[in-house]
């Protein structure tokens, strides 16, 4: 999971740890208990926000664990993107489940840090364009685009605590794990095929 620097956002609430949890949900798809560790680990880390990035197939396990996330700790606020989100898709899904709070249906680089400054805030979300939401029993569509980002404009990810998160794995296990110290990253929008 990626966290945005600290100096981006407030905390949640006094008391509650400062995090947000994205979530790539695919390889639910590949054991049948994955979503129940998945889903365990987010509902006791406490955290306040949970996205989901979804592509290709990874729609129906995001949306499975969104749901029981949602039975566990309804207070918890759940955004949804990712290419399967854009446009009329991102809506659909939306008004399908009920679990989700928020969907951005473009790129959202530099909408993410001022959306959960206005979930934590209750400021509302009317100020804010390419996301659709969940308002009480309506749903409001804002899905205009708004734009694109260079993307030499953007900070460089930060995944420490996934290299903190293998190494409490490898001392956890008694058996050595081949869990990989890199991180893959993609430098580039649109089609990778």
């Amino acid at each position: 999971m990626t966290s945005l620097p600290t100096s981006s956002l407030p905390p949640a609430r006094a008391g509650s740890p400062y995090r947000i949890a994205p979530v790539c949900s695919g390889n639910i798809c590949r054991s049948p208990s994955a979503h129940v560790v998945l889903e365990a680990r987010l509902a006791e880390a406490g955290h306040d926000v949970v996205g989901f990035t979804s592509s290709f197939m990874q729609t129906q396990p995001s949306l499975a664990v969104a749901r029981h996330l949602k039975r566990l700790r309804p207070e918890v606020k759940i955004l949804f993107g990712g290419s399967n989100a854009f446009g009329p898709m991102g809506l659909a899904i939306l008004e399908y489940c009920e679990a989700i709070d928020v969907v951005a249906h473009g790129e959202a680089d530099t909408l993410i840090v001022p959306l959960v400054r206005a979930l934590r805030s209750g400021a509302g979300l009317g100020e804010l364009r390419g996301i659709s939401y969940r308002d009480h029993d309506r749903i409001v569509d804002q899905s205009t685009d708004p734009g694109r980002v260079a993307m030499d404009d953007l900070p460089v990810p930060d995944f420490e605590d996934y290299f903190r998160t293998v190494e409490r794995l490898r001392r956890e296990h008694r058996k050595p794990l081949d869990l990989p110290r890199f991180v893959p990253s993609e430098t580039a929008r649109g089609c990778w095929w």
